[in-house]
C-alpha cells in the first residue's frame, strides 16, 4: 500500500512537472476581446560599421560599440539589444523596445567629431541590426539599418533607416489565414550631440494578412472603381 502511495505520488510530481504549461505561451491565442493574437519572444543584435576615410581623427567598429577619436578625446557609441515577448495583433501596431544606443566620451578637453573625407549627407557611421524571433518559430530574422550622416554641425544626425521589415508565423486556427509579422516604423532621436547621454530605439509590430487574403480583396476594390467609372461614363454621356 506505501508503495502504491509512493508511486502515486511520484506520477502526480511528473505530471506537474512535465505537464505545467505557461500562463502566456508562445503563439496563436484567443485575447479576452475574441480576436486573435501572436505571442512571440525576440531579441536585438547589431554592428557598426564606419562609413569612409577620415582624414583627421579615427574611427574604429567593434562589433556593437565604435570609438570616434579626435585629439586627445573620444567618444564610444555602444548598443545594448533588447529580448522582449510581445503581443502582436491584427487590428493595429504595437510598439516594441528594440535597444538603446549609449554615448560615452572620455578623454581630456571636450569632444569633437573626427572630419570625414565626403559630403554631409553621406554615410559616416552604419549600423545593421537584426531582430531574431525565437518562439514558436526560431531563428526567424528582420534586419535593419540605421545610417548616421557626417556631423559638420557638430552634431551627428541620424539619416535614413530601413523599415517594412518581416517575419513568418505558423499558420493559425482557421478560418483566420494571416502569413507573417510585420516589424517597421522605426523611431529614434535624431541627433546624437557629442557628450554622454542615451537613446532608446523603437518599431511596431504588427500581424500581416496572407498575401490571398489581400487577393481576394483586391478585385471587390476594382469592381467598385469600375462601376464608379461607368456611372461617371455614362453621366458624362447624358450632359452631352
Amino acid at each position: 500500500m506505501k508503495m502504491r502511495r509512493w508511486i502515486g505520488g511520484a506520477v502526480g510530481m511528473v505530471v506537474l512537472i512535465f505537464g505545467a504549461r505557461p500562463a502566456y505561451g508562445q503563439g496563436w491565442i484567443t485575447l479576452p476581446n475574441g480576436q486573435l493574437g501572436y505571442v512571440t519572444s525576440y531579441t536585438t543584435s547589431g554592428m557598426f560599421i564606419c562609413g569612409n576615410y577620415f582624414p583627421s581623427g579615427q574611427c574604429v567598429a567593434q562589433g556593437t560599440s565604435v570609438v570616434l577619436t579626435n585629439g586627445g578625446a573620444s567618444m564610444t557609441i555602444a548598443f545594448r539589444g533588447a529580448a522582449h515577448t510581445v503581443t502582436a495583433v491584427p487590428s493595429g501596431p504595437t510598439s516594441v523596445p528594440l535597444g538603446t544606443f549609449t554615448r560615452t566620451v572620455s578623454g581630456t578637453g571636450p569632444f569633437t567629431f573626427p572630419n570625414s573625407s565626403v559630403g554631409p549627407r553621406a554615410l559616416y557611421l552604419g549600423f545593421a541590426m537584426n531582430l531574431t524571433t525565437l518562439a514558436p518559430l526560431p531563428r526567424q530574422q528582420a534586419r535593419f539599418f540605421l545610417g548616421f550622416v557626417n556631423p559638420r554641425t557638430g552634431i551627428l544626425h541620424v539619416g535614413a533607416n530601413s523599415g517594412g521589415q518581416g517575419t513568418f508565423v505558423p499558420p493559425p486556427p482557421p478560418p483566420a489565414t494571416y502569413s507573417g509579422l510585420a516589424w517597421d516604423k522605426l523611431a529614434i532621436e535624431r541627433e546624437f550631440p557629442p557628450v554622454d547621454g542615451s537613446s532608446d530605439v523603437t518599431a511596431v509590430v504588427s500581424v500581416v494578412p496572407e498575401p490571398a487574403t489581400l487577393a481576394l480583396l483586391a478585385p471587390g476594390v476594382l469592381g467598385v472603381l469600375g462601376a464608379a467609372y461607368h456611372r461617371r461614363s455614362r453621366a458624362g454621356g447624358h450632359r452631352a
